[in-house]
């Protein structure tokens, strides 16, 4: 039986090639017309065949080459993660930093000759916190019906001062409504001697029974006008659980107005949370320019506080009349 080269030209027709493109070493096809026998045709085709077999093997081996390196290289490239256990719960305790007064004095002295001289080095923001850290007050309210967290600072020798929400909207001269925690792990309850609800200020008293009040250091609060891109740091007390808790930022915008409250806040981009309502912030010089009160909900980055002037002429006007009212 004789075949014509023309009818075994499938030969050249392999899966995966093209028809122009001609396989490599593969046994040659005469292009002139020949007559092949039986032997000859099945000689050529089952060379085609292992040489096809052949490729496909070294295919084959290729492609498990390089799945096993892959496996192989998958655990130390993704080694298995190690359980992780879960945190202990945070206890407030005595915080480190806590200094005597004469050191106080001498670090506000520091701060604002830096500030005078224009001249701030690399710790100043240090020297700020360490100065602002002991005249903020973590408080809680542990009235039987409210159970509320917040922050305070110290004034004038024996007045602590906060914002109205954070003590619950009690009625004033509430003997040991309120406790607080100092810096140095003291702890007492003060009587609150006034309030203003619609600008949020509450004023307490400290015990001189529980304090020798000539050892707690006092907050100033500035007369001075605050600028836009001033420098400023918030002390607080954030979620009742991270006391004297210390950010930094700048004055975003003076005279910001929320909702139906006459008053001008500040607004500043320091980390504000729930908790530090209450606490101080502080200019470069360690003087009290504003009170956090308002964190803005959805936003970040934005904080309303009560400025300096509105808040001084407020706490003095309470402690005035508590004055007054006080058994000569």
């Amino acid at each position: 039986m004789y075949i014509s080269s023309s009818t075994i030209q499938f030969a050249r027709l392999w899966p995966g090639r093209s028809n122009n493109k001609k396989p490599h070493s593969e046994t040659p096809i005469p292009d002139s017309p020949h007559l092949y026998t039986r032997q000859e045709v099945e000689a050529i085709v089952d060379a085609k065949l292992k040489q096809q077999s052949r490729k496909d093997w070294r295919h084959r081996m290729g492609a498990l080459m390089v799945l096993v390196t892959s496996l192989g290289g998958y655990r130390y490239l993704h080694p298995p993660v190690p359980p992780v256990s879960p945190p202990e719960p945070i206890e407030m305790r005595a915080e480190e930093g806590s200094i005597s007064l004469e050191h106080h004095k001498r670090l506000a002295a520091q701060l604002k000759a830096k500030v005078a001289s224009n001249v701030m080095h690399l710790d100043h923001l240090q020297t700020l916190s360490q100065y602002a850290r002991p005249l903020v007050v973590a408080i809680e309210q542990v009235d039987p019906k409210l159970f509320t967290a917040g922050s305070g600072f110290l004034y004038q020798d024996r007045f602590i001062v906060t914002n109205h929400h954070v003590i619950g909207g009690l009625a004033p001269d509430k003997d040991g409504a309120i406790q607080f925690r100092l810096l140095d792990g003291r702890s007492g309850r003060a009587k609150i001697i006034g309030a203003d609800k619609m600008i949020d200020v509450a004023v307490l008293e400290l015990n001189p029974r529980d304090f020798d009040l000539e050892a707690i250091p006092s907050a100033e609060i500035t007369r001075e006008p605050v600028r836009a891109g001033e420098s400023i740091i918030a002390v607080g007390n954030p979620f009742g659980q991270f006391g004297w808790s210390t950010t930094t930022g700048v004055v975003s915008s003076i005279n910001r107005h929320e909702s139906n409250i006459p008053l001008d806040y500040l607004q500043t981009d320091a980390a504000i949370n729930p908790g530090n309502s209450g606490g101080p912030t502080f200019n470069m010089a360690g003087d009290v320019v504003a009170m956090n009160t308002i964190r803005m909900d959805g936003a970040e980055g934005i904080a309303l506080s009560i400025e300096s002037q509105t808040l001084q002429r407020v706490v003095d006007k309470i402690i005035r009349e508590h004055a007054q009212k006080a058994p000569k």
